[in-house]
């Protein structure tokens, strides 16, 4: 589906109801949903605020909720209820109002989780902090209903040793901690890390930390550009949180450092034991496509990992591919390689750079969200499917379909790759007859139906052919 709402871009993920209807929103603030077969688009919710920039969280009780960077009292940003109907629009939490007299010039970071007792935690990155300390950013939590709002951690930066600038949501262990990244700070500021084209740079370059609930326990648990560990090629910079494998092992991923400067998978234990870079991601960016200056490769994931049903975990990167418009990757723990599952494509059709955290709808399917391309280049919600992930890969997805001048008719579906499908056409969706066949190699498959200028009407069907 091409979203059509003009200045928008949809860099926030989805997230999957329980009837399988998907949910999101977009980085100025709309909220919508979706069905998975792209029918059934509907804006929600006009917030008002911008930087909606993660997807929103299914709570207990059945209601959305998510942050803005803006909005609220001085701006500073606010966390959000609204009902999965549009209904119940709510405010539950201003960052200007609760943190008065603090220095703040950041936004929420993106992602909320609900822990075991119910409450939302997340982070709010650098700068912000108490003004008689350094600002860094801290670990919040706040009731669903708006109260109990109370700062767990203020992070004290690489002066002190400490991270700074949490990113990516928060991840509860099964012991009942909070565990997250941070996207600078270090116990080794002075690490130098690979980057891209051969060079290197120096600088903090993140934690992975530990926290309990009530805010005890605070522990670094890795500092990246640890020399003792990977003198030159361990990862730095992440700008995602973490995933909990099926192991019991946190796994995540860096925007730069490993072996060529790309990024690296990571994996951890709760203990703070067993760290390992699991991978490197290779250097696809053509000559200028690099910016440094936000600490972002464009080649390397900025969302966490989905732990898919397959045991692999799936992940995107906003640039990179066989085009350099984005692509998605499957990391196998067991097999341990990493595989590029699609690249999107030079046409923009299907999108142009993923952002959001992929999901796994009810049909097994992965579903996800780019920035931009699309029909009305305003960005995409795009249903992918494998063979790893079950039966319904194989299921023909019409994307569009669109009357040309003239009065002919284009049709684009997608589909597995290496799958033949048969398109139908009918004027009355009894007598159906076979307009074409595709030997899909791409994922795409687009047909131009000239003969729909001779009915008044013209339905379609797909399906896959043995």
């Amino acid at each position: 589906m091409s979203f059509p709402v003009d200045g928008d871009g949809l860099e926030p993920g989805l997230t999957v109801g329980p009837d399988g209807t998907l949910y999101g929103s977009s980085f100025w603030g709309r909220i919508f949903r979706v069905s998975p077969s792209g029918a059934g688009f509907k804006i929600l919710c006009q917030t008002g605020a911008v930087e909606v920039d993660y997807r929103l969280l299914l709570a207990w009780d059945g209601a959305l909720y998510g942050t803005t960077g803006s909005g609220g009292t001085n701006n500073d940003g606010t966390v959000f209820r609204i009902n999965p109907d549009g209904t119940g629009y709510d405010v539950i939490c201003q960052f200007g109002a609760w943190l008065s007299g603090w220095v703040c010039g950041g936004s929420p970071s993106p992602g909320l989780i609900q822990a075991r007792d119910g409450a939302l935690y997340g982070a709010f990155p650098s700068p912000c902090g108490p003004p008689d300390q350094e600002q860094y950013g801290f670990v919040y939590r706040v009731n669903p209903d708006g109260s109990g709002f109370k700062v767990l951690h203020v992070f004290r930066g690489w002066p002190n040793r400490d991270g700074e600038e949490p990113r990516g949501p928060l991840v509860q262990g099964p012991d009942g901690a909070l565990y997250g990244t941070t996207s600078g700070g270090s116990r080794f500021p002075n690490s130098w890390v690979n980057i891209i084209g051969g060079g290197m740079i120096q600088g903090p370059p993140g934690i992975v930390f530990k926290i309990n609930s009530d805010g005890t326990g605070y522990r670094i648990l890795h500092g990246f550009g640890d020399p003792a560990i990977y003198p030159v090629n361990d990862g730095a910079w992440p700008r995602a949180g973490l995933t909990l494998g099926r192991d019991g092992a946190l796994y995540g991923a860096t925007t730069i450092g490993g072996d060529n400067g790309a990024g690296t998978l990571f994996s951890i234990k709760p203990d703070g034991t067993g760290y390992a870079s699991l991978c490197s991601f290779r250097d696809q960016s053509p000559e200028g496509l690099l910016n440094w200056s936000d600490g972002q490769g464009y080649n390397s994931p900025s969302r966490e990992l989905l732990l898919a049903s397959d045991g692999a975990f799936y992940g995107v990167i906003e640039h990179g591919g066989q085009w350099n418009r984005g692509e998605v990757f499957r990391y196998d723990p067991v097999a341990t390689n990493l595989t590029e599952v699609y690249s999107f494509t030079t046409n923009l059709w299907d999108g142009e750079g993923p952002l959001g955290t992929l999901v796994q709808g009810l049909d097994g399917a992965l579903y996800g969200t780019t920035w931009g391309g699309g029909r009305f280049g305003r960005g995409t919600v795009f249903r992918l499917a494998t063979p790893e992930l079950g039966r319904a890969w194989q299921a023909p997805l019409f994307i569009s379909v669109a009357a040309l001048p003239g009065g002919s008719v284009q049709v684009q579906l997608g589909g597995a790759r290496n799958c033949s499908y048969r398109l139908d056409g009918s004027v009355n969706l009894v007598d159906w007859q076979p307009l074409t066949t595709f030997n899909n190699t791409s994922g795409l498959m687009e047909w131009t139906d000239l003969d729909a200028v001779n009915y008044p009407h013209r339905f379609y069907r797909a399906a896959m052919v043995p």
